[in-house]
């Protein structure tokens, strides 16, 4: 029996709130949402809950000879759920129907049965419904009810405007009295319940903006985090697939952190070896004194580039040009390598250096050892010519210093030419 009395109640709580449920699409964070969730739960545990003061209402006012009030009892409790279940109704309108029925039920007490306490205590209830439920312009509306509702009566006692039980219960100075403690009572009650709603609603605006606030950073921070991950994979891109070999070491003990398939290629190493070695093992054993001097020379927080001999593992040496810059990985600052292989750009230099060296030493021997003869030739051929009386001798003569003067000037231009090759090459 109880699980099935807990199985209709869990039904008709599910019925309800779906019933109850506002359509006007107000954000949940509101202060409208919080006032239309506690009308949900008002009318979802006070109908079954009326029950308890209807039935033996009802069946002691009947034994009285009262009709009105019964049926009008039975009448709010069936409109009441029928309306404010029914979904396609607003949930403003279903407010105000329990309202009205209630307010014209605590008249009826007052007047049809002089029951001054129990119409107060309906007006009281009334005023806190209302001031939960309704903005401010309502709860003083409700307020001027209540007041208009005891003066009413006050009428009705002093000028007797009709047969009510009120007339002979009470005398028109304990009526105001009563009605006046009642006034009140309402105000207070009202005051206080205004105020801790005023708060609610700040701590209800509070919340929702810091939701919204949340919300925002979440939206940012993943936002954020995908263009992190995204950079990432970008960078992981340019580190594994670039064609120069490259790597990751720690500064401190010159392990390596990660390498390309580059470095691999290019040393011979595989990564498992690399993983157990450090920088010092791709370097030749006499050159390594200088690696730490240098490392412990560089600032390592500003790039550095550097032209060193690295060796592969089958021993074999090259000329590396090194670009080496900070980096931060896992969590920690390490220093990133970029290094190319430069063996030909250094053995070309080297061959043109080489070049330019046999170019000047054949300059020199042009210059000094082939123009010196030809000079004393120059300088005996006047002497030839003052000691000779033919003709053909000094035709001969003449043809041997125009010669000699051709060979001087085509020497000069081979020593001009290669300098100014040299100086080319340099440049």
């Amino acid at each position: 029996m109880s699980i099935s009395l807990h199985h209709i109640w869990k039904v008709y709580k599910i019925f309800g709130k779906n019933a109850l449920k506002d359509n006007s699409g107000d954000e949940v964070e509101s202060l409208t949402a919080w006032r239309e969730n506690l009308f949900i739960k008002i009318i979802l545990y006070s109908t079954p809950a009326s029950l308890v003061a209807l039935i033996p209402s009802v069946i002691i006012l009947l034994n009285k000879g009262h009709i009105f009030i019964p049926a009008y009892d039975v009448f709010a409790i069936i409109t009441i759920p029928a309306i404010s279940l029914n979904g396609r109704i607003k949930t403003s309108f279903k407010k105000l129907y329990v309202v009205i029925v209630f307010y014209v039920l605590a008249i009826i007490v007052m007047a049809s049965l002089g029951s001054f306490g129990m119409g107060s205590i309906y007006l009281l209830a009334l005023a806190v419904f209302i001031t939960l439920l309704f903005n401010g312009r309502a709860i003083l509306l409700s307020l001027m009810v209540n007041f208009g509702i005891y003066l009413f009566f006050a009428g009705v006692i002093y000028f007797r405007l009709f047969n009510s039980p009120l007339i002979s219960m009470y005398p028109l100075d304990t009526w105001v009295f009563n009605t006046s403690n009642f006034i009140f009572l309402n105000i207070a009650v009202v005051i206080v319940l205004r105020h801790i709603i005023i708060g609610l609603e700040k701590n209800i605006i509070k919340e929702a903006r810091l939701r919204q606030n949340l919300q925002r950073r979440i939206a940012e921070t993943t936002a954020l985090n995908a263009q992190l991950t995204e950079t990432e994979s970008h960078y992981k891109s340019l580190f594994f697939r670039n064609p120069s070999p490259m790597w990751i070491f720690d500064p401190d003990t010159l392990q390596f952190l990660q390498v390309n398939g580059a470095a691999i290629r290019q040393y011979g190493f595989t990564r498992e070896e690399f993983n157990t070695m450090t920088i010092k093992d791709i370097r030749p054993p006499e050159k390594i004194g200088k690696l730490i001097e240098t490392l412990e020379q560089l600032d390592h927080n500003v790039p550095s580039i550097s032209i060193v001999i690295h060796k592969t593992k089958n021993g074999k040496e090259f000329h590396a040009e090194v670009r080496c810059s900070s980096i931060v990985y896992r969590g920690k600052s390490e220093r990133l390598v970029i290094a190319r292989d430069i063996t030909e750009s250094i053995l070309y230099t080297q061959a043109i250096e080489k070049q330019n060296t046999q170019l000047r030493e054949i300059a020199y021997m042009q210059s000094h050892i082939v123009r010196a003869p030809l000079c004393r030739i120059l300088g005996l051929i006047p002497m030839i010519n003052t000691d000779s009386d033919t003709e053909v001798n000094k035709e001969i003569i003449s043809f041997l210093e125009t010669s000699a003067q051709e060979l001087d000037s085509v020497i000069k231009a081979i020593v001009d030419r290669t300098e100014n090759t040299d100086i080319d090459l340099k440049q």
